[in-house]
């Protein structure tokens, strides 16, 4: 019998290669870029015109999320809801909705209190038509355009 030598495996050395350096490359200025996102010009002029007339329908020292104007009617409105409606309630107003029933029902009180007594935001109840056409500017009355 042959003595065995030590098996010891020869390792192959890797040849070394560079690596390229990626080098961006700026776009020029003068190439304007434009990007596909789907949207037409008209449905961006659309949305525009909607937006605008939103704002003049509907100021937003005239939104009353309470629907009530009296301290009595608010506590008879509160009574009769659920938690899941008092909770809803809260994130429209602005109010952090944490909290059982009882709470969230001071919570809503408080801030009925704050917006309607001392300023925060004014409640108003208005019987007059929110626009009249006849007072309107030109631009107020192209938005109204429906043609």
């Amino acid at each position: 019998m042959k003595p065995k030598k030590n098996s010891t495996k020869s390792v192959k050395a890797k040849p070394t290669t560079r690596k390229r350096k990626a080098v961006a490359k700026a776009p020029s200025k003068e190439k304007k870029l434009s990007y596909i996102d789907g949207k037409t010009a008209e449905a961006v002029e659309d949305k525009e015109r909607l937006r605008d007339l939103e704002k003049l329908l509907n100021p937003s020292s005239l939104h009353n999320p309470f629907k009530v104007t009296n301290a009595e009617d608010l506590d008879k409105k509160l009574g009769d809801m659920s938690l899941p409606e008092l909770q809803s309630l809260s994130v429209e107003v602005g109010v952090f909705p944490s909290g059982s029933k009882a709470t969230l029902k001071n919570k809503l009180k408080k801030e009925f209190k704050n917006r309607f007594f001392l300023g925060k935001g004014k409640v108003l109840s208005t019987t007059n038509p929110v626009a009249d056409y006849s007072s309107m500017t030109e631009e107020q009355k192209r938005l109204f355009s429906t043609e």
